[in-house]
């Protein structure tokens, strides 16, 4: 028997174990390196966030909401147009040529604003659907449903909240949008967003779109920034998305009803409302 009342063979176990501890002991070290290693980054990423200057906002499915039924409102318009026109084999095909025409006005035009001018949506869905319409027919048609938009349109859920807890904290804050400039305006003074804002920037006023760069470079010159001070907030992945990342800001998608068209730029965060943006600025 061994020193302390021990067998050799009694202590096999105890040996074992030591030899698994100091296996153990390389695993748990490459186990806490790694995170170590992803808290740093998270914590060093999180710092650099905390140290934007300034929030550059979308206005359509950013700050500003659909209600959802304007859609089907909308196709409903054109499907009783079509019907009252003698045109009902076009209802048929109504859904994928708007589908169609809404991906050609977004290709054709990417970049221009001229893709907002009034009329031109139906006017090549009417093409592709071989109905000849009169110019002050198209006119009327997307005047009315142009009127129903602007009266229906709200703010994002948790918009205010965001945007008052970001002037609190001392950002800058500007609205660069690719709406028609009358549209923008409307809705801007309609829902109250100007006296929020240090700025506003709207593509028709510039004769760019947001994918161009050029209306965040205004942005920038106008607020005396740089681009590595300042986040993008919007729903396109072809024009916020893309717009912000070709000049260095860091961009957040929040999740909306738009495809991708064209080139596109990956976001560094992707969204579902507004307020993850506290976390994501380290707001509270």
């Amino acid at each position: 028997m061994g020193s302390f009342g021990y067998s050799p063979a009694s202590r096999e176990p105890f040996l074992n174990s030591a030899r698994v501890d100091e296996s153990n002991k390389h695993e748990l070290i490459t186990y806490t390196t790694i995170l170590y290693v992803r808290l740093a980054s998270s914590f060093q990423k999180n710092c650099k966030e905390s140290a934007m200057k300034a929030v550059f906002f979308d206005l359509g499915d950013t700050l500003v909401k659909d209600p959802e039924f304007l859609r089907e409102k909308r196709n409903n318009m054109i499907s009783q147009f079509l019907k009252d026109s003698g045109h009902e084999k076009a209802v048929e095909e109504l859904k994928e040529m708007l589908e169609e025409t809404i991906k050609y006005v977004e290709t054709q035009y990417k970049g221009s604003p001229k893709k907002h001018k009034k009329g031109l949506l139906l006017s090549v869905l009417f093409k592709k659907l071989g109905v000849k319409v009169d110019d002050a027919v198209l006119n009327q048609l997307d005047k009315e449903f142009r009127n129903i938009y602007l009266k229906e349109i709200k703010l994002m859920p948790n918009a205010e909240d965001i945007i008052l807890s970001l002037k609190r904290k001392g950002y800058k804050l500007a609205i660069v949008s690719n709406a028609s400039t009358e549209e923008a305006n409307f809705i801007i003074d309609k829902l109250g967003l100007r006296k929020h804002f240090d700025l506003v920037v709207i593509s028709e006023d510039v004769g760019q779109e947001k994918s161009t760069t050029i209306p965040f470079k205004m942005a920038l010159k106008k607020l005396h920034l740089k681009p590595e001070e300042v986040m993008v907030v919007g729903d396109r992945e072809g024009e916020d998305i893309l717009g912000a990342k070709l000049l260095g800001m860091k961009a957040v998608r929040i999740r909306g009803p738009h495809g991708p068209y064209g080139e596109t730029r990956k976001a560094d965060y992707e969204i579902d409302d507004l307020r993850e943006l506290k976390r994501i600025l380290s707001l509270d």
